[in-house]
């Protein structure tokens, strides 16, 4: 939570959320690099059918080693309004690319702080299950402070410090 609290004392939550957001990239990239796993961010030029059409595509880390792509995640402060493109992204990625490759997501936490000085889960336990089972599971998914409601699928979800221990070093 004081990471959150930091970036919200940055000024206006709502008019500083994507800057929060790139700060909270760039410190996941950074802690990733001083244990010593090469990564980048990334954006990938991607053709539409066979027509000369083409948009990017952004991911927000990529493992590598040896100058090969070990990994694909995206990190994001929450996952309100973003848990389904998270699985949406695997699943264009995997289309795109014709390779399986573990995908994660990151998340800062989970939480919403309203005027009346009270928080409340964002996480929808529902819609990350159905996601699972009908898209395509995650890798993993780590939190820096899991939610509650996200603690029933301890085999997907974990602390960030699982990611930085343990899993990163096995892709």
């Amino acid at each position: 939570m004081s990471i959150a609290c930091t970036l919200d004392a940055f000024g206006n939550p709502n008019k500083a959320r994507k800057k929060n957001g790139a700060y909270f990239e760039n410190l996941i990239r950074y802690l990733v690099k001083e244990c010593g796993i090469e990564n980048s961010h990334a954006v990938e030029k991607i053709n539409i059918g066979d027509s000369e059409d083409t948009f990017s595509f952004e991911y927000d880390i990529v493992f590598e080693k040896e100058g090969q792509r070990r990994a694909i995640g995206q990190i994001k402060t929450s996952t309100k309004d973003h848990l389904d493109k998270i699985f949406l992204d695997k699943l264009f990625f995997q289309k795109c690319s014709s390779q399986d490759i573990p995908f994660i997501a990151v998340v800062l936490n989970d939480v919403q702080r309203t005027q009346s000085k009270k928080v409340s889960s964002t996480f929808l336990p529902g819609h990350y299950r159905a996601y699972s089972v009908y898209l395509t599971p995650l890798s993993g998914v780590y939190y820096v402070d899991v939610a509650t409601s996200a603690k029933q699928f301890k085999d997907s979800i974990h602390k960030l410090d699982q990611l930085l221990v343990e899993d990163m070093w096995d892709f």
